[in-house]
């Protein structure tokens, strides 16, 4: 079996002074590369360009003064799921680890990230869809041998009251998940930077609230 773990002694830390903190990061990530080529079935292709998306996202937030071993770790989340950061798949958030006095940076997968990876499983799942309940809406579920849900949006506020998300099986038959606003907070309230100004839960509320399960 690969050995594909993450340490600190197999991180590089040498940094060279004449190199941008993103080539910096690029080029940490290019080490890893043999460690976690197995992880995408030796598809080097893919494996760089999830690197290059992944730079290009940390640039873009501002993450680059996170812990080299963070940001290897949140890559290695990346390329097990084979998940593109800079698509709104899957997040990279920071926060502080005010125990070390240091900032990290870990990767969550989003909502339509975890859609693309149920749907990979085609052999039972034909479909997966969620959408938004605003105050106003009406909103039935009716469980049983059959399970029916129905929702008629009205339009009359912005205002978030749950949000559900639907399996459809080959089948035909269907599984659906509701989340209340209460739940949604607790779940931002237990996730790590959720209150930073850079947060997916700051820019991406709505599109978060549908991934709490």
């Amino acid at each position: 079996m690969e050995n594909n773990e993450i340490t600190v002694e197999n991180v590089s830390p040498v940094l060279n002074v004449k190199e941008s903190k993103g080539d910096i990061v690029r080029s940490r990530l290019l080490e890893q590369e043999a460690k976690l080529l197995p992880l995408l079935k030796g598809d080097k292709g893919q494996y760089r360009k999830l690197a290059a998306a992944f730079v290009f996202t940390m640039i873009e937030n501002g993450l680059e003064n996170c812990t080299m071993l963070s940001i290897v770790k949140a890559f290695k989340k990346c390329c097990e799921l084979n998940l593109d950061p800079s698509s709104g798949k899957i997040y990279l958030i920071k926060y502080r680890n005010a125990k070390q006095g240091i900032d990290e940076v870990n990767a969550q997968v989003g909502y339509i990230g975890y859609q693309e990876l149920i749907m990979r499983n085609r052999d039972i799942i034909s479909n997966v869809y969620g959408n938004i309940v605003y105050k106003g809406d009406e909103f039935e579920v009716e469980y049983g041998n059959v399970v029916k849900y129905r929702h008629v949006p009205k339009f009359e506020t912005k205002e978030l009251w749950l949000t559900y998300a639907v399996a459809q099986f080959t089948d035909g038959n269907i599984q659906i998940e509701v989340t209340n606003k209460e739940d949604i907070e607790t779940s931002k309230s237990l996730s790590k930077g959720a209150d930073r100004y850079d947060s997916p839960w700051k820019a991406h509320y709505n599109a978060m609230a549908r991934v709490v399960p």
